[in-house]
């Protein structure tokens, strides 16, 4: 929660508080649906009806927060930069 604080503070100059929560939310769904897709082609067994273990937690939104904010603050242009 701390990082995800943290995350929020540099994210919603960037991209206001719609934008943080609207990726927040797809950067959540899609690490979650990639874990889902990972661990199940990682334990597949013909023939076995165990699809491996089930993940929950939003590391991967708050991964993909940090990503996005990497991405943001890299640009040459960006002018949200107080350091400037």
């Amino acid at each position: 929660m701390w990082c995800l604080w943290n995350l929020g503070l540099l994210a919603e100059p960037l991209l206001g508080s719609a934008g943080v929560l609207a990726a927040y939310i797809l950067t959540g769904a899609a690490g979650n649906l990639l874990s889902t897709f990972v661990s199940r082609l990682w334990h597949y067994v013909p023939g076995d009806p165990y699809f491996g273990p089930v993940g929950a937690g939003a590391s991967g939104a708050v991964f993909g927060l940090a990503g996005l904010l990497i991405v943001l603050l890299n640009r040459r242009d960006c002018r949200c930069r107080r350091w400037n």
